[in-house]
């Protein structure tokens, strides 16, 4: 096996700058180890890796060093492109048991041929985090992210569909929660994907930060201050800018203000001063919050010694306003509260509505009943039995197994939400299945959530295998136990605001009928007790339905194409075969999935197949969840391993 030798050197080009100055890398045979049928001629290929500013002392401090590091020839192409022997030399270096150059590691570094240096990457500081606080700081931002989400776009949406609320005032207010959205999805979401990230990958591009802090009117006093010229001009028009935008809103709030008590205290009538102390303390109490939050951030930058404090507090800024302020109109508006209320009064009506369920014959009640019973009992044990092995069996802590019991959970879920309730009802007639408004409301969110994240969650398992099958030397590189957490956590996110959405507008409804037509509570058996127009929600589910499908549908057939692609170029049989068995499991998966949700919504086409529908709707819950551990515990290589591992000493025994 031909050897060869990596030389690591300085280049020593005359007329270069500091700045400019490159690295060379040789890759060439080592002499020493060739054979005597190897040519004499000398391969060589040269990569000129670009190095900035900050990191130049490093490697001027071992530019006299040469670094030498072999490894064979069947670990290199010589034809191959620079990008490829860097990822090679980083890669597959450590598994022969060889260091890297530490510079080869640099996350600042790009690869470059003949131009000049530009500097398109900068590094957020962040937050400094300890590894025991990193997952609650991410829960507590998460849950405050999709808390002002959800409470500004219920305003939102409040104003909108209610006529009485169609004044002036609440009119501007929506733009408050639009402004609150948006300042919000600027600044938190690119918080939570760093949480998630060691402080060296906290990277992002130069125009990237330049939109961001445009889009969070601090380009003035963050992007600036990263350069080396100048900046008094800088300094001088953010100081004007900041100087006249903090005198126009106190001057004009303070103007305003003094009129409107000049105002009150001449007026005699009482119940005009209430309501304008109300309207105006809820106005006022919004403003003072944003005011000290904002120039609490702007005074810590006064004290270095608190810049953790001070990075909490601008993003603080974002979330406490943001989330206080539909709170505060919700409960200090009168016209709000009176339309609230007076939905939840229409409500008390109708609290109780009936289940229609199952037609089914005194003869045939315990015989389903127990179908249902055993069926439960299987989805519950073999996946909890599937995530309990994957859980105590290090060998199975790999990220497609891991990512299997997020799955696994979620099919827990969703015969948790419907089974119980099937089997409670089988055995009581039509008359006694009641559920409450509440409940009901709960358990069709909830089913509506299980059939979206299982989608997302076999769409993110699908990359698993993309990323396992096309690219596997950086496999453990990008499936981290970071990368598998952040595809869970987004997999369950990405359902949970189109799906809050789809039940609020159903929610706003009010209800003239209270039988279900269906075993189970969701969307369209909501909607469906209402006798106002539902036109909103049936383009918003139907869009919600076709979006969904077509993302799943698409990822899938893109996937596995290129796996597909992949496959067919290489002629290594054992990879093809067990690229196959791993993608087979996944595939068989998401077809029984699909096949099993889209009989359901067929079905609802032929008003006379009503007893089939229930029977299958019931179905899409029991079948996949079912099938799902069979699959992957039959046709995974490592599960079989792990299971007879378990159950052969105890043969043994037995047998002795």
């Amino acid at each position: 096996m031909e050897a060869f030798t990596v030389e690591i050197k300085p280049t020593r080009s005359a007329g270069l700058s500091q700045e400019a100055r490159t690295r060379t890398i040789r890759i060439r045979p080592n002499r020493t180890r060739l054979n005597r049928t190897t040519p004499n001629t000398v391969r060589t290929r040269t990569v000129r890796i670009r190095t900035i500013t900050s990191i130049f002392g490093v490697i001027t401090s071992i530019g006299k060093l040469e670094t030498r590091l072999k490894f064979s020839n069947d670990m290199v192409e010589m034809g191959a492109a620079p990008e490829f022997c860097i990822e090679m030399i980083q890669e597959i270096l450590p598994l022969r048991g060889f260091s890297c150059p530490i510079w080869l590691n640099l996350p600042k570094l790009r690869l470059m041929e003949n131009e000049t240096y530009n500097n398109v990457a900068l590094q957020l500081e962040g937050l400094k985090v300890i590894e025991t606080s990193v997952y609650p700081v991410f829960l507590f931002f998460l849950f405050s992210y999709l808390f002002i989400m959800i409470l500004n776009i219920a305003i939102i949406i409040l104003v909108g569909i209610d006529k009485s609320l169609h004044q002036p005032m609440y009119l501007l207010f929506c733009n408050l929660p639009v402004n609150d959205i948006f300042g919000n999805s600027i600044v938190v979401p690119r918080l939570l994907s760093d949480l998630l990230k060691p402080p060296s990958e906290l990277i992002i591009s130069y125009y990237e930060c330049v939109v961001q802090a445009f889009c969070t009117h601090m380009f003035g006093t963050t992007s600036h201050t990263l350069s080396c010229e100048s900046v008094v001009i800088n300094n001088i028009y953010g100081l004007t800018f900041t100087v006249l935008l903090l005198t126009a809103s106190i001057g004009s709030i303070i103007v305003t203000y003094s009129r409107i008590t000049v105002v009150c205290l001449t007026s005699n009538s009482k119940s005009l001063n209430s309501k304008a102390l109300k309207t105006c303390s809820t106005h006022l109490f919004v403003y003072m919050i944003m005011f000290v939050f904002g120039k609490m951030n702007i005074v810590l930058h006064r004290f270095p010694e608190y810049s953790e404090y001070r990075k909490v507090c601008v993003i603080l800024f974002h979330i406490i306003p943001g989330s206080l302020n539909p709170i505060i109109y919700g409960v200090q508006s009168k016209e709000m509260k009176r339309f609230l209320s007076k939905l939840l009064h229409s409500r008390k009506v109708l609290l109780t509505l009936q289940l229609e369920g199952l037609m089914v014959t005194k003869f045939s009640r315990l015989p389903l009943f127990f179908f249902f019973f055993f069926s439960f009992l299987f989805v519950l044990v073999t996946n909890a039995g599937m995530i309990l092995l994957i859980v105590v069996n290090r060998s199975l802590h790999q990220p497609m197994f891991l990512l299997y019991c997020s799955l696994a959970f979620n099919d827990i879920l969703g015969n948790f939400l419907v089974l119980p309730r099937v089997m409670s009802d089988v055995l009581r007639p039509p008359a006694e299945r009641l559920i409450g408004y509440h409940q009901c409301v709960v358990q069709a969110f909830l089913v509506h959530m299980y059939g979206t994240s299982t989608q997302t969650m076999l769409m993110i398992m699908a990359f698993d295998r993309y990323v396992a099958i096309c690219n596997p030397l950086r496999y453990s590189v990008i499936m981290t136990s970071r990368m598998v957490m952040k595809l869970t956590v987004s997999a369950w996110g990405s359902a949970v605001v189109p799906v809050g959405i789809l039940l609020g507008l159903t929610i706003r409804l009010s209800r003239c009928r209270t039988l279900i037509t269906n075993p189970y509570c969701d969307n369209a058996s909501l909607f469906k007790l209402s006798c106002e127009s539902v036109e909103i929600n049936n383009i918003y589910g139907l869009t919600f339905t076709v979006v969904l499908s077509v993302v799943s549908v698409g990822s899938m057939v893109i996937t596995y194409a290129k796996i597909m692609a992949v496959c067919l170029s290489r002629r290594c049989k054992s990879l093809n075969s067990k690229a196959l068995r791993t993608c087979s499991t996944h595939l068989v998966v998401y077809i029984i999935m699909f096949t099993s949700s889209k009989v359901s919504i067929a079905l609802h086409r032929f008003p006379q197949f009503t007893e089939e529908r229930k029977l299958a709707i019931i179905l899409y819950h029991i079948i996949p969840c079912s099938l799902n551990p069979i699959i992957y515990g039959v046709q995974s290589s490592e599960v079989k391993k792990v299971l007879t591992g378990w159950f052969q000493p105890r043969k043994v025994q037995s047998s002795v």
